[in-house]
């Protein structure tokens, strides 16, 4: 009976030893290498005015700003993290999630549908959108964190830095009223940490960023001083049409003519902007604005890829010959364009002012048809579209 009351004590101690190895030491995450384990940021989001053409269609991306976080790899917040007791690997799960007053476009379902917000400017919403991690690309919705990095430690334990790449992305939502976008009416950003055992020492929340700066934002547009009146003059057929001859009159010079004009600054730019320094965002890859213009003759086409239009059918008009109109650009022989697409004219301007669309016209022959003398008149119709 002695040995086994004994046999039966060294059994009860077995097991409290074996329970006891489960209530081990919770790992302890700590700084790395006098780094800091928390960053709070102010990226300065500065740029010159945009110009948004008021015919710019709704979902066209403005303004793309990327923050990024290489200038200076030391400042980036850091941590290393002891295993877990049992040697078991447990994840470091990092999050971005927006913090602050963030409202939302309604009704928007176009890009970022349900992560799209308001800004300070009518017209103008931003989305917040990851750049790095397993969800790269992914918009950021108010209520919803985003999962950025899972970090695994497993035995000897782990040191890492957090990475933090984001974008701000402007889109046209409406009609746009001129203002200014303040860096400080977006939301913050904040990069959060949890892990998934019980770990002391750990920053819950090592990244947060609070865009700081301004930009302008002009709406550019024009009025349309007159409907011009182009004389393109008598010719004699003998002259210019038949056999061997050129079957064209002269090109004439005119203009659409646009006056009260707004600034033209360009637009669709991509800035770059360095995370844990106080410099302003650089940008590149300016886009110009341009006046798209359309022509629909009153009369018919003859040929659209051309641009040529039929006369005015009335007694006593010619035949055999229409009216085609081109760009000029100042070389010797003027750039067509079909009536189905218009024309395009880049304009880059700080002044506001007038501005000039400057056109050729002539008569043309028309097929085989014989040419016949007569009245030789025709209209159409133009829309300047500002983009």
């Amino acid at each position: 009976m002695m040995s086994k009351n004994k046999y039966s004590r060294i059994l009860v101690m077995l097991a409290a030893v074996i329970s006891g190895g489960a209530w081990g030491a919770t790992p302890v995450c700590s700084q790395y290498m006098g780094r800091p384990t928390r960053v709070n940021e102010t990226p300065t989001i500065t740029s010159q005015a945009i110009s948004i053409g008021a015919d710019v269609p709704v979902g066209t991306v403005l303004l793309t700003i990327n923050a990024n976080n290489t200038a200076q790899a030391n400042s980036l917040p850091s941590i290393t993290c002891a295993p877990a007791s049992d040697g078991s690997t447990y994840n470091i799960n990092q999050y971005l999630r927006l913090f602050g007053v963030a409202r939302p476009v309604a009704g928007w379902t176009g890009q970022y549908a349900g992560a799209l917000y308001q800004t300070d400017v009518s017209g103008i919403g931003f989305a917040i959108v990851n750049r790095d991690g397993t969800t790269a690309g992914q918009a950021i919705q108010n209520a919803t964190p985003v999962l950025k990095w899972t970090t695994p430690i497993s035995p000897p334990g782990f040191s890492f830095y957090y990475g933090n790449r984001i974008s701000v992305v402007f889109i046209k939502t409406g009609p746009i009223s001129p203002g200014v976008i303040s860096g400080a009416s977006l939301t913050r950003v904040v990069l959060s940490a949890s892990s998934s055992i019980t770990t002391t020492g750990l920053e819950t929340t090592p990244w947060i960023t609070q865009f700081t700066g301004s930009i302008p934002v002009t709406v550019s547009t024009c009025n349309v001083a007159s409907s011009p009146t182009v004389s393109l003059g008598k010719h004699n057929i003998e002259t210019y049409f038949g056999s061997g001859r050129q079957n064209s009159t002269p090109w004439v010079p005119f203009s659409v003519l646009l006056s009260g004009c707004t600034q033209f600054l360009g637009t669709n730019a991509t800035g770059t902007v360095e995370l844990l320094t106080t410099s302003s965002a650089t940008y590149s890859n300016w886009q110009t604005n341009y006046l798209q213009t359309t022509f629909v003759p009153v009369y018919g086409v003859i040929d659209d890829a051309q641009a040529i239009m039929r006369l005015q059918p009335v007694t006593g008009s010619a035949t055999g010959v229409g009216i085609q109109i081109a760009q000029d650009t100042g070389a010797v022989d003027p750039v067509a364009f079909s009536f189905s697409t218009g024309l395009r004219q880049d304009i880059r301007t700080n002044v506001p002012g007038s501005i000039a669309i400057p056109m050729k016209a002539r008569y043309i022959r028309n097929g085989t048809d014989p040419v016949r003398p007569g009245l030789a008149n025709s209209r159409t119709v133009f829309t300047v579209n500002y983009r």
